[in-house]
């Protein structure tokens, strides 16, 4: 599953560091450009089945009068694979810019995170630093807790975060971030689905945020479908 999920991403960031503007709004371009072109084509994430990768990139809604939206993050991720048992989780990542081992985190995007619990529970930090040619990752929450008080802003050291390869790999055997119940209907990939639509459906009470917020600027949707199966070899 990792062998088809993370080279788009990859690309997309090795991208952005051979350009000239290396600021967040150009890495988020970056990826969101590689990711924005629909995939769906045959893989094989376990011994006996064939599966259909199919992925998808939205663009949530922005509604807020003068730029007034809150987001709790730069781009979340969903992996749904329809195994059985079913596997469905998502991650909510902060693109930040590393510069020799050193990222300003705000507190205005901790708070923004937190508007929604299953959100805030979710969400990590991702720090490209690109003279040391490295990513990594660290959960919000343990950045919140480390925040000073009152503080506007804060330069941590991320050379002792997580490197982005091993957090996808602990995150995917769940040993990294919660993940949700296929047949939840108020699942957090439920409540991303409802920013996709035109006409958002009423909102279930669990859902209550705040006026122009939303989960993420961007939703990449990658779901694993059987194709078919593969003939046994035993004879």
């Amino acid at each position: 599953m990792l062998r088809h999920l993370l080279p788009p991403i990859l690309d997309a960031l090795n991208a952005w560091q051979r350009g000239m503007n290396a600021d967040e709004g150009s890495l988020m371009n970056q990826v969101t450009s590689v990711l924005n072109t629909p995939r769906a084509r045959r893989c094989e994430i376990g011994l006996t089945d064939s599966y259909l990768l199919q992925t998808e990139l939205f663009q949530l809604h922005r509604r807020g009068p003068n730029q007034t939206d809150k987001f709790g993050s730069d781009l979340a991720v969903t992996v749904n694979a329809l195994t059985s048992p079913s596997f469905v989780k998502s991650a909510f990542f902060q693109f930040k810019i590393a510069e020799h081992g050193r990222a300003t985190i705000e507190a205005r995007q901790i708070a923004d995170a937190e508007i929604h619990c299953a959100v805030f529970d979710r969400s990590f930090c991702l720090a490209v630093d690109p003279t040391n040619r490295t990513i990594r990752v660290e959960a919000l929450a343990g950045l919140k807790s480390r925040f000073p008080t009152d503080a506007d802003s804060q330069t941590v050291v991320t050379d002792k975060w997580q490197p982005f390869t091993e957090w996808v790999l602990g995150w995917l055997r769940c040993k990294i971030g919660p993940w949700s119940q296929p047949t939840d209907l108020v699942s957090i990939e439920q409540l991303l689905r409802q920013y996709t639509l035109r006409e958002p459906e009423v909102l279930p009470a669990r859902w209550e945020v705040e006026p122009n917020y939303y989960p993420a600027k961007s939703w990449l949707s990658a779901t694993f479908r059987p194709r078919r199966n593969r003939r046994s070899n035993a004879g």
